[in-house]
């Protein structure tokens, strides 16, 4: 069994199954707003990544917190680094998760990346707002690098030709944001940690 078959085996029950980080408990209104010592405990997104805190709480004015999370798995530990920002309540109030391009890029590695991409779109923010980003979240999974598709079949429902967005995910463009009705999402190209990587902002309103 090949590695491309397998890819497109993982792709396709992907499709088949949804989100793979969705909530446990049914919860539709997205981690933004939830309290993260909850959101550690129940929610998918940080059980499935096996997200671990590293370093210390970064306490900013106004009684807000940031933290900075890793899988905790050795294969992408140094690709991968998500930022909690908590408000005093410490409710969620943006997350920012920064994918090193070589991790994204990579035909072997990318699927796992973009899986984490298509992720933090649709269970950061309320179920509104993942509805506008379903099509985005689709193209992350289902486009190669160049723009065309990977699976031939009936699922996913894309545009002919790439969006706007999926150009910074797949390094053609440089920035795209767009403002939903409870949250605001930015996803830019930038050097981070010494490395190209694509930022993912999710920050509610």
């Amino acid at each position: 069994m090949n590695l491309r078959f397998l890819l497109y085996a993982f792709l396709i029950l992907s499709a088949m199954n949804g989100t793979q980080a969705a909530t446990n408990d049914g919860d539709t209104g997205g981690l933004l707003g939830t309290d993260l010592g909850r959101a550690r405990l129940q929610a998918d997104y940080f059980r499935f990544f096996n997200l671990e805190p590293i370093g210390p709480t970064q306490h900013l004015e106004n009684g807000e917190q940031l933290l900075a999370f890793k899988p905790s798995g050795a294969a992408f530990r140094d690709l991968v680094t998500i930022y909690v920002r908590t408000d005093p309540k410490g409710l969620i109030s943006m997350f920012q998760v920064v994918i090193a391009r070589s991790f994204l890029d990579d035909p072997r590695t990318g699927v796992y990346a973009r899986d984490l991409i298509k992720s933090s779109l649709l269970d950061c923010v309320n179920e509104s707002d993942a509805g506008n980003l379903k099509e985005l979240a689709d193209e992350v999974q289902f486009r190669d690098v160049k723009g065309t598709l990977l699976v031939r079949s009936k699922l996913p429902t894309l545009p002919a030709m790439p969006s706007a967005a999926y150009l910074v995910v797949n390094g053609t463009t440089s920035a795209w944001e767009t403002t939903l009705s409870s949250s605001k999402i930015k996803l830019t190209n930038e050097t981070e940690e010494n490395r190209p990587a694509l930022v993912i902002e999710i920050r509610r309103q």
